[in-house]
């Protein structure tokens, strides 16, 4: 419909800020001054609290994307399942999810549905009736990278994939215990050196 609501993000940037836009309530001025100074941005070095050193990144032409506020089946914003994935294998989901308060709340869970080294059970966040699915999309888009997190909305009779990014919170957390990392990584080598791809187009 030509009244759906819409989100803009940029492709190469942090998961925030994203715009939303309704065309009921747009100011195409504004929107455009935000997303070219948020293109202005080079989120493979930017030497500025949070510091961000993406240099992954470096080579990837920067775009706008646009694309339709997703809504389950029940017209609520959807859970987005962030897989972790190790060498091919899915070693953590961290479900976001929007209660009806506003409130976003992000539990983690092993791919068997358990929750992570001793964490607390959280009895009102069900097993996703497609998470075999999303796992599974998972594993087939990270191949055989050392890490990938790949983001997946589940909306009740589908899976769409959402992102993919080897610098969860943007590179920016310091980051949980050695344990914990190899809890999510287990066998990372980080001395391993990976060929520099090469992309060519307009940044």
């Amino acid at each position: 419909s030509n009244r759906t609501p819409w989100v803009c993000h940029c492709t190469t940037l942090r998961t925030w800020p994203r715009l939303r836009l309704h065309p009921d309530d747009v100011d195409p001025d504004r929107a455009d001054a935000i997303l070219a100074r948020l293109l202005g941005w080079d989120f493979s070095w930017r030497p500025v609290k949070p510091l961000t050193l993406q240099w992954a990144y470096r080579d990837v032409p920067r775009r706008v994307v646009a694309e339709e506020l997703l809504r389950d089946r029940d017209g609520r914003l959807p859970d987005d399942l962030k897989v972790m994935v190790s060498h091919g294998r899915p070693e953590l989901i961290v479900v976001e999810r929007v209660d009806g308060n506003g409130q976003r709340r992000t539990p983690a869970f092993t791919p068997d549905w358990r929750r992570p080294l001793g964490a607390p059970p959280v009895p009102d966040v069900p097993r996703p009736i497609n998470l075999d699915l999303a796992l599974d999309l998972a594993r087939r888009i990270a191949g055989d990278l050392d890490f990938l997190r790949v983001d997946l909305y589940d909306l009740g009779d589908r899976v769409l994939v959402g992102e993919t990014t080897v610098y969860p919170l943007g590179g920016a957390d310091p980051g949980p215990a050695d344990s914990f990392t190899d809890f999510i990584c287990p066998g990372w080598d980080p001395t391993r050196v990976v060929p520099r791809r090469t992309t060519t187009g307009p940044a």
